[in-house]
């Protein structure tokens, strides 16, 4: 069993956070963990690479799990209708 590579996400994942995030995701082939506990802010621009992240990963039968997701992550998540379509663990 491999570990997963594990990703400290930035605080505000907003529009000017989404080339890098596509940086750092597009060439993820195995299990990733993304560390959501300082996570304020998520914008639709990063949702789409986190989601297309997932894709290509679930499609390949590999895992993108979210931890440690802040109380601001996981009420975002839940207006966007999100919350269910990710292994998540919340920061307690």
């Amino acid at each position: 069993m491999t570990m997963a590579e594990t990703i400290l996400l930035p605080s505000r994942l907003d529009v000017k956070a989404a080339p890098g995030l596509h940086k750092t995701l597009s060439p993820m082939d195995g299990d990733v963990v993304l560390d959501a506990s300082g996570v304020t802010h998520i914008g639709t621009q990063c949702l789409q690479v986190i989601l297309a992240c997932k894709q290509k990963l679930d499609a390949a039968n590999t895992t993108l799990r979210l931890e440690n997701l802040s109380t601001d992550c996981t009420e975002q998540l839940a207006l966007f209708g999100l919350d269910s379509n990710f292994s998540t663990e919340t920061a307690t």
